[in-house]
């Protein structure tokens, strides 16, 4: 009796052992893997392997106005799919200091401005500096939305602003309807909320069985549909609606924009990039022709597609920066 329980413990034990192993060979060659675990894999590395640039204390620390900043200096993010250094400048922002004097360009948006997943040299924003000879300083915060966005761009040197490049991501609109839903007002995170998320992100490490684990814990909470995609967030606007919003959170900036050729485009994960919300702003600024004349709407769909992107991570790869920046700088150089 005991022989047969150690005989059906070992042979789970090799099971489990082989589970892991097969689980680790899918993250490897994700682009090997069956369509409908991609999923699954994907919500696994986001959730319990990638780190979150911005709660890392070698990259970003606590502030009580934005909820939190990049950390001057240098720090390194190394994932499955890349690694690169951040060099950042001493306002905070992944550039260098000499962009900080009064640039004729800013690049405002989130971690797709930011460049996470490329090297410094090869953002979108350095490629345009490069491509146009104009100083562009890069804006781009890890998960900030549009209102974030507007307050950094109060702290920063506006006096010869003639571009303002505004990236916008599907999931700024949480941010934005939290703001306007509060009267203006942002609600910003404790110094102990933020620490507790910096805990968490800490905890990410891997230890023997950790992919088994989490896949029989999602298989419990799941009802067994293990091979159910992660749950997309609820849009609770339509496209108009977000647009709209997002005009009247321009106005929000104490800088004077009346006279900067403001350039948007918007940037989601994985190529889920569509002309909704591009339609819907161009819709909203031809029916307010006295507001916003400068506002120019790209659609990056025409542009971008899966070869542009990351398969495991979701954001933009140097190929999609690359082009980005030749679009741009098209763009840039016709309306001069």
């Amino acid at each position: 009796m005991l022989r047969r329980l150690g005989s059906i413990a070992l042979i789970g034990l090799i099971s489990l052992i082989l589970l892991e192993l097969l689980f680790e060979l899918l993250l490897r060659y994700f682009h090997l893997a069956p369509d409908d675990l991609r999923g699954v894999l994907r919500h696994y590395y986001l959730n319990q392997e990638r780190t979150v640039v911005q709660y890392d204390p070698a990259c970003a620390h606590y502030d009580s106005q934005l909820a939190y900043r990049l950390k001057p200096g240098n720090c390194h993010q190394q994932e499955r799919e890349f690694a690169v250094n951040y060099a950042v400048n001493s306002v905070g922002l992944r550039d260098d200091e000499s962009s900080l004097q009064n640039p004729p360009v800013i690049v405002l948006g989130d971690s797709f401005a930011m460049g996470w997943g490329v090297e410094q040299d090869e953002t979108f924003s350095q490629r345009l500096e490069q491509l146009t000879g104009q100083t562009i300083l890069n804006a781009g915060v890890s998960s900030f939305g549009t209102v974030r966005q507007q307050k950094l761009l109060d702290q920063l040197p506006t006096a010869g602003l003639q571009t303002l490049i505004i990236q916008y991501c599907d999931n700024d609109m949480l941010e934005n309807q939290r703001y306007d839903a509060s009267g203006n007002g942002l609600p910003i995170m404790s110094r102990s909320d933020y620490a507790q998320l910096v805990r968490s992100e800490q905890q990410k490490h891997y230890f023997p069985g950790k992919h088994t684990y989490h896949l029989l814990l999602r298989l419990v909470r799941e009802d067994g549909d293990i091979l159910s995609h992660p749950a997309a967030p609820q849009v609770a606007l339509s496209p108009q609606a977000e647009a709209n919003l997002f005009l009247k959170l321009l106005q929000s900036t104490s800088v004077d924009l009346s006279e900067v050729q403001i350039i948007v485009l918007e940037l989601n994960a994985y190529s889920e990039n569509d002309n909704a919300f591009v339609a819907a702003l161009r819709q909203a600024l031809a029916a307010r022709p006295d507001s916003h004349t400068q506002v120019e709407v790209l659609d990056v769909s025409a542009w971008l597609d899966q070869s542009h992107y990351y398969a495991l991570d979701g954001h933009i790869n140097v190929h999609g920066h690359e082009r980005l920046a030749r679009e741009l700088a098209a763009k840039i150089q016709e309306n001069n």
